[in-house]
């Protein structure tokens, strides 16, 4: 006989143990299955803006090598401006080569009056950026060179 017997008798019932551990385990894979299905739509959605991006970066490319400058620049600042405004996604370092394409451009092309303006807004946007320096450098050489031509 065993010891609850004895105590309470043989007509109380039994407490059956709840089995917290397999509750909490339960909902743990629930929210992790949720969380893990989240992270997944996440990264789906971050493929198709790099595409996006990079669809832009060979268009500008190719228009660079037809010698359609003014065309590559657009194509350029239009996949600068979906980097920075329509995705919240994409970092600087995903679009930063279209940004250094459009300082070459600029230059090339002779347009300083943009190139200087570029040159100060993406300096004051990006401040961490860890090749501002290099922007530094062509603005100070653009501000010498206007100073000389007056």
């Amino acid at each position: 006989m065993g010891l609850f017997k004895l105590l309470f008798g043989s007509n109380l019932p039994i407490p059956k143990r709840k089995d917290n551990l397999s509750d909490n385990r339960s909902k743990n894979y629930s929210e992790l299955k949720q969380k893990t299905q989240e992270l997944k739509t996440q990264n789906k959605k971050w493929e198709e803006d790099s595409r996006k991006l990079i669809s832009f970066r060979n268009k500008g490319s190719e228009l660079e090598k037809k010698k359609q400058f003014q065309e590559a620049i657009k194509v350029y600042l239009e996949s600068i401006k979906f980097g920075e405004e329509e995705t919240n996604r994409l970092h600087i370092y995903t679009y930063s080569h279209n940004i250094e394409r459009v300082i070459i451009l600029y230059s090339k092309t002779k347009q300083f009056d943009l190139l200087k303006e570029f040159l100060k807004k993406y300096i004051e946007k990006y401040p961490e950026y860890n090749k501002i320096g290099k922007w530094y450098e062509r603005l100070s050489k653009l501000e010498k060179k206007k100073y000389w031509l007056q």
